[in-house]
C-alpha cells in the first residue's frame, strides 16, 4: 500500500489517498502539465513512512497518467514513457497548487502590461530605412468606421498601429462583460521599457524613459471600454535599451497589483521585446545587462495568486520577409517566449502584417472572446512544480 498526495479538484486541498496495488496493477492519477519543460510532482508516502516526491518532466500537452506497481517488493512509476525525477521532500521545496480559471465568475480584473518599446512608429521602426518603400496598402482599424490610408506599415502612426493591435482585444474584452452575464471589470494599465545602460550606450535614441510604470498601479473600474482605450493611448513610448527588455520587471509591477477577492485574474501582456530568461536565454549578445529577474519566476509568482496570462507578440514592427538576418532567430524566440508565459496555448495569440493584405492580420479570432467570456467550462492551469490533480484517480486496470 501506498498514499499519494496530491491536489483535489473537488475539496481544493492537498489531500492524501490510499492506493492499495494487488496482483502487480498499477493505478493511474491525472497530472495537469505546467509550463514547458517543467515538472508537476506528487508526493508518495511508501510503506514504513519514507516519503519520495516524483518530479515529472513534460511538454505543454494535455494530461498524462502517473502509473505505479509493486514487482517484487519494489515500487515502479511510469508517467506515460516522460522522464522522472526524484525532488527534495525536505528544507521548504514549494510545490504549486494548480488554478482553475474562473469562468463563472461576476468579477474580472484585467491588467494591461504593454511593451512600451513597440516599433509602431517610424522613429522607433528597426527596418524603416531598409523597407520602407517594400510594402504599401491600407490599415483597418478594427472597431472603426473608416479605413485610414498608409503608404507603408513602417509610415503609420503609433496611434493607428495602437487601434490596430489594441482594437481586437477591446472589442473581444467589451463582448466579454456586456450583456445580462457580462461581469464586473476593473482594469488597470501598466507598461514596460527597459534598464538604463549607464553609459554603455552613446546612441541618444536608446536610452529608456522609464522601466516600468505606473510605480503603484490600481485596478479601477470600467463601465465603458472607452475608457480603458483612452488608458491604453496614454502608455508612454520608450526606446528600450537593447533587444531583451524590463518583461520581468513588468510581470513583477503585476504582482503588486491588489486584486479583487474571488475575481477572475487576467495579465494581457502585448508586445514584441522578450525578457531575461535563465533556463531560454535570447542569444546573439542581444541583452547588455546582469538580470536579477526572470519571466518564468515571475509568471510562477503570479500563477501562485491565481492570476492567468494572456500574451499577445506584435509582428506589427517587422515588415514580411525583410528581417535582418541576425534578428531572425532572436524574434522567432521572443515569439516562443511569449507562448510559453501564456497559461496555456488557448492564451497565446499573435498579429502580425501580412504582404499581400491590407490591414494586420490577427489570430484571435473567436477564441479570445471566449477566453475572456464566462461562458467557457473551467480549465485547469499549471505552472511551475505543480500538484497532480486527483481528479483522475482510476480504479485498478486489470
Amino acid at each position: 500500500m501506498i498514499e499519494l498526495e496530491g491536489w483535489d479538484a473537488v475539496r481544493q486541498e492537498v489531500v492524501r489517498r490510499e492506493v492499495q496495488l494487488e496482483n502487480h496493477r498499477p493505478v493511474g492519477t491525472l497530472f495537469l502539465p505546467p509550463e514547458r519543460c517543467l515538472h508537476a510532482a506528487v508526493g508518495v508516502h511508501l510503506d514504513g513512512g519514507r516519503r519520495l516526491v516524483l518530479g515529472v518532466v513534460t511538454e505543454r500537452s494535455d494530461k498524462f497518467s502517473l502509473t505505479v506497481e509493486q514487482i517484487d517488493g519494489k515500487f515502479h512509476f511510469d508517467a506515460d514513457g516522460n522522464v522522472i525525477y526524484y525532488l527534495p521532500c525536505k528544507g521548504g521545496y514549494h510545490i504549486n497548487r494548480p488554478t482553475q480559471t474562473s469562468t463563472g465568475a461576476t468579477k474580472t480584473d484585467v491588467v494591461f502590461l504593454v511593451d512600451g518599446t513597440m516599433r509602431l512608429a517610424p522613429r522607433r521602426f528597426l527596418f524603416d530605412r531598409i523597407t520602407a518603400r517594400q510594402a504599401a496598402g491600407s490599415l483597418t482599424i478594427p472597431g472603426g468606421s473608416e479605413t485610414e490610408a498608409a503608404q507603408s506599415p513602417a509610415a503609420i502612426g503609433p496611434d493607428t498601429a495602437r487601434a490596430a493591435l489594441f482594437g481586437p482585444i477591446l472589442e473581444a474584452l467589451s463582448r466579454a462583460v456586456s450583456g445580462e452575464n457580462g461581469a464586473d471589470l476593473h482594469a488597470s494599465v501598466c507598461s514596460f521599457a527597459d534598464l538604463k545602460t549607464n553609459g554603455l550606450l552613446d546612441a541618444t535614441d536608446l536610452q529608456p524613459d522609464y522601466v516600468t510604470s505606473p510605480s503603484a498601479p490600481k485596478l479601477q473600474k470600467v463601465s465603458q471600454i472607452a475608457g480603458l482605450q483612452r488608458m491604453l493611448d496614454e502608455v508612454r513610448p520608450s526606446s528600450g535599451a537593447d533587444f531583451v527588455d524590463a518583461v520581468s520587471e513588468g510581470l513583477e509591477l503585476c504582482n503588486t497589483i491588489r486584486w479583487r477577492p474571488d475575481s477572475r485574474r487576467i495579465v494581457i501582456l502585448v508586445g514584441d521585446s522578450p525578457g531575461f530568461s535563465f533556463r531560454h536565454p535570447i542569444e546573439g549578445q542581444m541583452d547588455l545587462h546582469a538580470r536579477a529577474l526572470d519571466v518564468h519566476i515571475e509568471a510562477e509568482r503570479l500563477a501562485v495568486k491565481g492570476v492567468e496570462i494572456v500574451t499577445v507578440f506584435s509582428g506589427l514592427g517587422q515588415i514580411p520577409n525583410s528581417t535582418p538576418k541576425p534578428l531572425i532567430g532572436p524574434i522567432a524566440a521572443t515569439r516562443e517566449q511569449y507562448r510559453a508565459l501564456a497559461s496555456s496555448d488557448d492564451h497565446a495569440f499573435t498579429m502580425e502584417w501580412d504582404r499581400n493584405a491590407a490591414s494586420p492580420i490577427a489570430d484571435f479570432g473567436e477564441r479570445l472572446p471566449a477566453l475572456l467570456g464566462r461562458d467557457l467550462p473551467p480549465k485547469w492551469l499549471g505552472r511551475g512544480v505543480c500538484w497532480a490533480i486527483f481528479g483522475g484517480l482510476t480504479e485498478p486496470r486489470p
